[in-house]
């Protein structure tokens, strides 16, 4: 679902004062409430998730599992009320692939970044991607279904941040959307930049995958030359 960035902004320019003054109390609280995880230390590992279909697991068996395989994990996190992630996250998808036998993608879907009774986009409106701040896990499962639906391929592999604490949300200040790498060895090796939606930046993922594993073909395809550093196979 391809959307136009400027178009994002410009609905957001289009909202009061007082509509954004909310939305930013209600950002600044959850970046209070985050955590203060660093790089190159041991990831936070021992918190919820839910499967697609409502099963609890731990984010601790998911890396477990990988790490026994000898992959590093990629945490793409975001949510369908989020134009950016929309735009951009399906690219962080594609350039995983290119590293089969080194990484392992999983999409979290945190709490809604435009929530219409919290911080609505007219664009969502327009796209009839329209949606009130979910209150229960099988809410939050039935948004991240739509989005996996429309936004990814059938693979994919999708969990839910739990509704009450947001715990990965919090763990990694995913606010709102972030993209992190947790080695193979358990520590977490990269973390998007910048705070807010446009810190979420797949060159910057593209550039490190590159770094830490050497180029491969099919970068270009999916990055252009929009890749940081300018190193393409």
């Amino acid at each position: 679902m391809a959307i136009e960035l400027d178009e994002a902004k410009q609905h957001l320019a289009n909202k009061s004062a007082w509509h954004h003054i909310k939305g930013k109390v209600i950002e600044l609280g959850l970046y209070i409430a985050s955590g203060s995880v660093k790089l190159n230390k041991p990831a936070p590992r021992n918190l919820p998730l839910w499967t697609l279909e409502g099963e609890e697991v731990s984010l601790n068996t998911i890396l477990q599992k990988y790490q026994d395989e000898g992959k590093a994990t990629i945490l793409n996190m975001g949510s369908f009320t989020c134009p950016v992630w929309r735009e951009r996250q399906g690219k962080v998808q594609a350039l995983a692939k290119l590293y089969p036998g080194k990484v392992a993608c999983i999409s979290i879907y945190v709490r809604e970044a435009h929530a219409s009774n919290e911080w609505a986009l007219d664009m969502n409106e327009k796209s009839e991607i329209s949606y009130l701040k979910p209150q229960t896990i099988k809410d939050r499962i039935i948004i991240a279904k739509r989005a996996k639906d429309e936004l990814m391929n059938t693979d994919a592999m999708v969990y839910i941040d739990g509704v009450k604490h947001n715990a990965v949300n919090k763990a990694y200040s995913a606010v709102p959307i972030r993209i992190c790498v947790i080695d193979e060895i358990g520590n977490l090796v990269f973390r998007s930049q910048g705070s807010g939606p446009f810190g979420y930046k797949p060159e910057e993922f593209a550039s490190f995958l590159q770094k830490t594993f050497g180029p491969v073909a099919g970068m270009q395809d999916i990055m252009g030359d929009d890749i940081e550093g300018g190193v393409t196979a």
